[in-house]
C-alpha cells in the first residue's frame, strides 16, 4: 500500500486536482489512524475528534503567524497541544464507560467549537485565519502540491510505525486486556486509567499532527471546518474500513475521501448514492473492509486445524 501511494502521485504530476484530492487523502488516513487508536484500541467511540484536529490546526497556525516560528516547531506544538487535549477529555471520561463517552466527547468537540468560534482576538471567530503560510524545511518553503503530498506522507508512516510499536508493547497489551474486560484487567494489575490517557493522549497528539497538515495546505482554517460532521466522517472512515486492523483506517479515508468524487456525475442524487453504499458495508461488512477480509482469508486456515 505504501508503494502504491508512492507511485500514483508521481504518475499525477502536474495534474493539481488529483494531487489535491491525494493530499486531502492522506491527511483524512492520518485523522483516521489517530481515531482507530481510541476506537480500535480501547473500544470507546468518539464524536470529539474534530476539536483535537481543530486545536492542532489553531496552535499551528497560530505558532508560524504570531510566533514566526518554523513549520516544525509549529507541527510539533500542533502534537502537544492535541496530546494536552486528548488527555483533558480523557481526565473528563474516566469514570464512564460506553455511550456516556460519546456525549462527553461529542459535548468536548462542541465546547471547543464554540470557543474557537467566539474568542475573536485570538482565533478571528467566523472569519477565520487566511494566509497560513506553507509548510517549510530548512527555512525552503514546500509549495507545490506533490512536495506537500509526500510530506504529510512522510508523517503518516511515521505515525503509522510509532502506533504500531506502541500496540506491541506491554502498553499496547494493557489496551487490550481493559477493552475485553476493566475489571479483570484491573485485577490483573492493569491502570484502566492509566491506559485510557496513554491512548487518548496520542490518538490526540497524531490528529493534532494532522491538524498542522491541513492548515499548511489549505492555508484557511476557520470553526466550520471542525464540526461534529467532520468527527462523524473519520468515524464512518474507521468503521467502514475496519476498526483495530492494520490497514482498514488507510482504506476508508481512501474510499470516503475519492467516493464523493466518483459520484458526482449523480449530481443531485449522489449524496443519497454515497449514503447507501456506506449503510450497505457497516450492514453487510460490519467488521469493515479488511476486517471482513481478513476473517475469509483466515477461515479456510481455521477449518483445516
Amino acid at each position: 500500500m505504501l508503494l502504491l501511494a508512492t507511485l500514483i502521485p508521481l504518475a499525477l504530476a502536474g495534474r493539481d486536482y488529483p494531487l489535491f484530492l491525494a493530499t486531502t487523502a492522506v491527511i483524512h488516513a492520518l485523522l483516521a489512524v489517530s481515531l482507530d487508536v481510541v476506537v480500535g484500541g480501547l473500544g470507546l467511540i468518539s464524536l470529539g475528534h474534530a476539536a483535537l484536529f481543530g486545536i492542532g490546526a489553531y496552535l499551528s497556525a497560530a505558532a508560524m503567524l504570531g510566533l514566526g516560528l518554523p513549520w516544525l516547531l509549529a507541527l510539533v506544538a500542533a502534537g502537544l497541544g492535541g496530546a494536552v487535549a486528548g488527555l483533558v477529555l480523557g481526565a473528563l471520561s474516566l469514570r464512564i464507560r460506553g455511550h456516556y463517552f460519546v456525549l462527553v466527547s461529542l459535548g468536548f468537540g462542541e465546547i471547543v467549537r464554540l470557543v474557537l468560534l467566539n474568542w475573536k482576538s485570538l482565533t478571528r471567530g467566523a472569519d477565520g485565519v487566511i494566509g497560513i503560510p506553507s509548510p517549510s524545511l530548512g527555512g525552503v518553503a514546500i509549495g507545490s502540491k506533490l512536495g506537500v503530498y509526500f510530506l504529510s506522507l512522510g508523517v503518516l508512516v511515521a505515525v503509522i510505525v510509532l502506533t504500531r510499536r506502541v500496540r506491541t508493547s506491554p502498553l499496547g497489551r494493557a489496551a487490550v486486556a481493559v477493552r475485553a474486560d476493566e475489571m479483570a484487567a484491573r485485577a490483573s494489575g492493569v491502570s484502566p486509567a492509566l491506559v485510557k490517557l496513554s491512548a487518548l493522549a496520542w490518538s490526540g497528539a497524531a490528529a493534532g499532527l494532522a491538524g498542522s497538515l491541513y492548515a499548511h495546505f489549505y492555508t484557511f482554517i476557520s470553526p466550520d471546518v471542525f464540526t461534529v460532521d467532520v468527527s462523524v466522517t473519520v468515524l464512518v472512515m474507521v468503521i467502514v474500513g475496519g476498526a483495530g486492523t492494520a490497514g482498514g483506517p488507510l482504506l476508508g479515508a481512501l474510499l470516503l475521501t475519492v467516493l464523493p468524487e466518483w459520484l458526482r456525475p449523480f449530481r443531485q442524487y449522489y449524496l443519497i448514492v454515497y449514503g447507501a453504499a456506506v449503510v450497505l458495508v457497516m450492514v453487510f461488512l460490519p467488521e469493515g473492509v479488511v476486517g471482513t477480509l481478513r476473517r475469509a482469508r483466515l477461515r479456510p486456515r481455521a477449518a483445516l486445524t
